[in-house]
C-alpha cells in the first residue's frame, strides 16, 4: 500500500513550501511540490489550504500530485517491481534537476519510470 502526506517546510518570505512524503513498500520518499502557502492558511489535518476559494489552484495541484503518485504505485509497484529507496531517490532527483525548467513535480515521474522500467 502507498500513501501520500503533505506538510509544510519552514516559513520563508513567500510562505511555506509544501512538501510531500510518498510512502511505498515500507520506504519513504520526500519531495517538494513546488507550491507555497502561508502557515495560517494550512490545515495539517486535512492537508489543504484555506479558505478554499483563495487556494483553489493549490489544492487542485495537491489532489493531482496525490492521484498521480498513487496511480503510479498501482500501475508499476503492485506488479512486483520494488525499487529501493536509494534507486527511487537517485532517479527522482536526477530527473528533477534535468527537468527543473518544467517547474512541475509531475514532470519528474514519467522520466523516472522510463529509466527504471
Amino acid at each position: 500500500m502507498a500513501t501520500v502526506i503533505f506538510y509544510l517546510d519552514k516559513e520563508r518570505k513567500n510562505g511555506c513550501l509544501i512538501l510531500a512524503t510518498f510512502t511505498f513498500n515500507h520506504q519513504r520518499l520526500r519531495l517538494s511540490t513546488g507550491l507555497n502557502v502561508t502557515k495560517e492558511a494550512w490545515n495539517d489535518e486535512e492537508q489543504r489550504a484555506y479558505p478554499l476559494k483563495d487556494h483553489a489552484e493549490t489544492n487542485k495541484r495537491l489532489r493531482e500530485i496525490n492521484s498521480f503518485l498513487l496511480d503510479t504505485y498501482d500501475k508499476y509497484f503492485s506488479k512486483g517491481l520494488k525499487p529501493t529507496k536509494e534507486e527511487t531517490l537517485d532517479k527522482t532527483y536526477a530527473s528533477f534537476y534535468k527537468h527543473r525548467a518544467l517547474g512541475s513535480f509531475l514532470g519528474i515521474w514519467p522520466t523516472w519510470l522510463n529509466l527504471k522500467f
